[in-house]
């Protein structure tokens, strides 16, 4: 019996570069939606202390995505990176609060199974990869989404998804300028020292600068990217301009939200992830469908119907774009 597999987190970013990793989320986005993986919504129990467990399944289609010769074909781009056949279950428990307790804010592991045996073959860190799978997912949405002129951005947020979530940026958009925002501006300039010792900053010549106020920097950038924890919202409408995308991970619950009503009233695209997924828990969303700003008719679509390219990113460089993961 072939022995399982324990892969920890300095081995994943070892292993898997952020380019490597947009790659992947490209390549299940497109699998998901032409039915070569199945992914049923996440399970999100609340847990004590303000905690919630996350569950999410997913599987290869083995009949599926072993038909690679019809995929390429039909034209269609093959699926090359998708392993056959396995399934996983990713586990996480989030505790927002963490943090204060030098604990981390999201901890958890990815169980991969064999489809032809039901066996467990590996359990890989979930920290590390839900951060680089995050990261990546904002590079893949900034990469299609972001207005041809982009030059800067701003991160609002410090935590442990932050640092990823810069990679895929600077990954996805050559950046003249990423300001970054913390409520904390010590963490905020924690993260701009170690941002400046990545090959990509140096390579672009990038310039990282920490903004005290979420009007200085708002105003500046391309494009804004949330990633906190935020119960109640971060970015109001007089802090947003035409032609700007933002790209808003960091709530994860209907109650939660780190954009105002308003911001997603204004937007000429609104993308998520899954509409499944966006009608459950995304809570920037669905406040703004309570206060009658915005209603689900305006949904764009998803971020797989802009990859496939049967949607566009904006409808025009001065277009306010929001894509809500």
């Amino acid at each position: 019996m072939r022995a399982m597999r324990v892969i920890d987190g300095p081995t994943i970013r070892e292993r898997l570069s952020m380019a490597e990793a947009m790659a992947a989320v490209e390549e299940a986005f497109l699998a998901r939606a032409r039915g070569l993986a199945r992914a049923p919504r996440r399970i999100a129990m609340p847990l004590p202390a303000g905690g919630t467990l996350l569950v999410m399944p997913a599987a290869i289609d083995p009949v599926a995505a072993g038909d690679r010769g019809n995929a390429e074909d039909s034209g269609r781009t093959p699926l090359s990176r998708l392993p056959s056949p396995y399934a996983a279950v990713k586990a996480l428990t989030v505790y927002p609060d963490n943090p204060r307790r030098n604990l981390p804010a999201i901890q958890g592991a990815v169980f991969v199974f064999s489809l032809d045996s039901g066996a467990l073959v590996a359990v890989l860190d979930g920290d590390a990869l839900t951060s680089l799978r995050t990261g990546a997912l904002t590079g893949v949405a900034a990469r299609h989404l972001a207005p041809s002129t982009a030059r800067t951005a701003l991160l609002i947020g410090a935590g442990a998804q932050a640092f990823d979530q810069a990679r895929g940026l600077l990954e996805a958009l050559s950046l003249d300028v990423l300001y970054l925002f913390n409520r904390t501006r010590e963490k905020a300039e924690t993260l701009r020292a170690r941002l400046e010792r990545e090959p990509r900053v140096r390579a672009l010549g990038t310039a990282i600068a920490v903004v005290d106020r979420l009007s200085e920097g708002a105003p500046a950038a391309d494009v804004i990217v949330t990633a906190t924890s935020a119960t109640e919202p971060l970015l109001s409408a007089d802090m947003i301009c035409p032609g700007q995308t933002i790209i808003a991970i960091g709530s994860h619950t209907p109650d939660r939200a780190e954009l105002a009503p308003e911001v997603v009233a204004r937007a000429d695209s609104v993308f998520v992830d899954t509409e499944a997924g966006a009608r459950a828990e995304a809570g920037d969303l669905i406040q703004a469908v309570r206060t009658g700003m915005w209603d689900w008719s305006r949904l764009t679509g998803e971020l797989a119907d802009v990859i496939s390219r049967e949607k566009p990113g904006r409808v025009s460089e001065e277009a306010l774009v929001v894509m809500k993961s």
